[in-house]
């Protein structure tokens, strides 16, 4: 399959375009055949009762601030549909969005779905993108989209190794010949990050935070190895023994050591994959190395730290974040040419 450069957004888009989702966890993207990435918003809802108040970037600035009778709800969890109903209108209103107008003529969708996904669980991605205005729906293991948009040859017989890592959901694959030699995924990610930062200062600081806070704390502090020059970051939570507000100061030591669990983890995923592939596909991955993708990927000295850990050549891909909607989107972009790759119908 020829990789095709990435197209920039045009002013206009016309009706019945091709599109490629990415249905994540913290967001969602959307890439149109012929324009490229045009949506990247938050995987938010804000309802009121059976009413949308609110989605994407504005429902996610309610989140904690919104009154008593408005759920603002996530309705993704571990890049599996967790709320249909909320999950079906907001993938309507994104592609509807992305087109700039009502969708008279139906486009085509590749979604980005992990390779653990069961049939029911793909089968409900399905049905929300036919509710949404598709008229075809195609699903790609998230790992091979997550491949071609880093550029990664995936037609050789050389063997190629990618970890993909979203908020909610880590793919670890080895690809040969276009298809998955091994792979394994993990339902955590970069969420998971967040949440062991606030589990680390309500045990060793005694200071209880929220989810947006961590996220700061993680963007801020954040590394996977030693960083010098990260200055203290100054924290603001609620005492968990006395239920007044309490202020510490937080280093870029204590950012680390909360993030080495989530961090063992993926290495032990990382090292799973690698003891379940042949020989011969292995002994490549020493001239290939390790691609990796996904936002969570760029935690500070990720790369540095997994190479480290696995002795193999890592490269963070350009456009970490959004390698799987590109490599959706030229799948999108080439249906005809790339179905062999594409999930037609979910398997159960």
């Amino acid at each position: 399959m020829a990789m095709l450069a990435d197209a920039r957004p045009r002013p206009r888009l016309s009706l019945g375009k091709d599109l490629a989702i990415d249905l994540g966890t913290a967001n969602t993207r959307i890439f149109v055949r012929g324009h490229g990435v045009v949506l990247n918003e938050p995987s938010v809802v804000a309802m009121r009762g059976d009413d949308v108040v609110a989605v994407g970037s504005e429902a996610k600035q309610m989140r904690g601030r919104a009154p008593a009778d408005i759920k603002v709800i996530s309705p993704i969890q571990h890049s599996v549909i967790h709320q249909y109903d909320a999950t079906e209108r907001m993938l309507r209103y994104f592609v509807q969005k992305a087109h700039g107008r009502s969708l008279l003529t139906r486009p085509r969708l590749v979604v980005n779905v992990p390779g653990s996904l069961t049939g029911v669980e793909q089968r409900a991605v399905r049905d929300a993108a036919y509710a949404a205005g598709a008229r075809q729906v195609f699903l790609i293991q998230a790992a091979l989209a997550a491949a071609i948009g880093a550029d990664v040859p995936i037609h050789e017989t050389r063997g190629h190794f990618v970890v993909s890592i979203g908020a909610g959901c880590t793919e670890v694959a080895v690809i040969a010949l276009g298809g998955v030699v091994s792979a394994t995924t993990t339902r955590s990610g970069g969420d998971d990050l967040d949440a062991a930062i606030v589990a680390y200062l309500d045990e060793h600081f005694d200071i209880r935070i929220g989810a947006v806070t961590a996220e700061e704390i993680k963007l801020g502090l954040g590394c996977a190895v030693p960083v010098d020059g990260l200055p203290a970051m100054t924290v603001a939570g609620q005492d968990t023994r006395t239920g007044l507000p309490k202020q510490i100061e937080l280093s870029a030591y204590h950012a680390r050591k909360a993030l080495q669990a989530p961090l063992d983890e993926l290495l032990a995923a990382i090292r799973r994959v690698l003891d379940a592939t042949p020989p011969e596909i292995a002994g490549d991955l020493m001239a290939s190395g390790l691609v990796v993708t996904g936002g969570a990927a760029l935690l500070r000295g990720l790369p540095e730290r997994l190479e480290h850990e696995i002795g193999v050549p890592v490269r963070l891909a350009a456009n970490a974040d959004l390698s799987v909607v590109d490599g959706a989107g030229r799948c999108a972009e080439n249906i005809s040419s790339v179905r062999r790759l594409l999930l037609i119908e979910p398997a159960f």
